[in-house]
């Protein structure tokens, strides 16, 4: 795909504090590889100088507000940011908080890379940050992809893992004639709510697209309408453990796909 983004233009070597903060500060910037961590330390190739744990894209955006240089050492600050959708699609950014509500402070990130003794930090930069959720989303989950194809732009990357059966796009079977009887839920886990949503008192409902199987078990599980600040990480968690009695045609299981609303109000 044509190259997209300021992050795209590598052609003049960024070595500078003022060309480095003229790159990232004002620009709405994502963490490619979702990291949870609050400290970050990456090489000259950017990357990560050791394993992190990880957090949805809709709580890895980044604020920059200071960028540092010392010697080939290059310290860059700012703020996390979260993604929230409205029930149209539409997203906004939003600095996330530690604490609750009112009583929150700026949840503050800073990332150290390590120079190659150039003082050229753009393959760093190219590797550590995504400059649009256009360039991000191709690397997203299997699970975001189609919502992403139709709502974010983008084609899957390489090596971006696709659910198995990713060519069978439904089931097929509600159509297909004789008499139907529709599943029937047994079982259905309260959702979690995630921290970034807990601290923001954040409430929405995600819409979730699944098969339900012969034996009444969930898969193919996707989002389909999103709200972010990763409620709809906590929605498919709980979604694949729904159980249910299968739809029935004439008598015979059959597989079938539904959506689901997951709602997430806090108190």
């Amino acid at each position: 795909m044509p190259a997209m983004g300021f992050l795209t233009n590598v052609a003049v070597a960024q070595n500078s504090e003022k060309e480095v903060s003229a790159r990232l500060i004002g620009k709405p910037l994502y963490l490619r590889g979702f990291w949870a961590e609050d400290k970050l330390k990456f090489d000259a190739a950017g990357k990560p100088l050791q394993s992190y744990s990880l957090v949805s894209f809709t709580e890895a955006g980044f604020n920059a507000f200071r960028v540092k240089i010392h010697g080939d050492h290059m310290t860059i600050e700012g703020q996390r940011v979260g993604l929230t959708f409205d029930k149209s699609g539409k997203y906004k950014r939003q600095g996330l908080t530690l604490g609750n509500g009112d009583n929150g402070t700026p949840e503050l990130i800073t990332l150290e890379v390590e120079g190659s003794g150039t003082r050229d930090f753009s393959k760093a930069l190219d590797a550590i940050f995504a400059g649009s959720l256009e360039e991000l989303a191709p690397t997203l989950p299997f699970y975001w992809q189609t919502y992403a194809k139709g709502h974010l732009v983008g084609q899957p990357a390489a090596g971006v893992a696709e659910h198995p059966d990713a060519q069978n796009k439904t089931p097929g079977t509600l159509n297909a004639g004789g008499k139907v009887t529709p599943p029937k839920i047994v079982n259905a886990p309260t959702p979690e709510f995630s921290v970034a949503a807990r601290r923001m008192n954040y409430s929405a409902k995600v819409e979730v697209h699944f098969w339900i199987e012969t034996d009444g078990s969930c898969s193919h599980v996707s989002i389909s309408k999103p709200a972010g600040l990763g409620l709809d990480e906590q929605a498919l968690a709980a979604v694949a453990q729904y159980r249910f009695i299968p739809a029935q045609r004439n008598g015979k299981p059959i597989r079938v796909d539904v959506y689901v609303e997951v709602n997430f109000q806090r108190s």
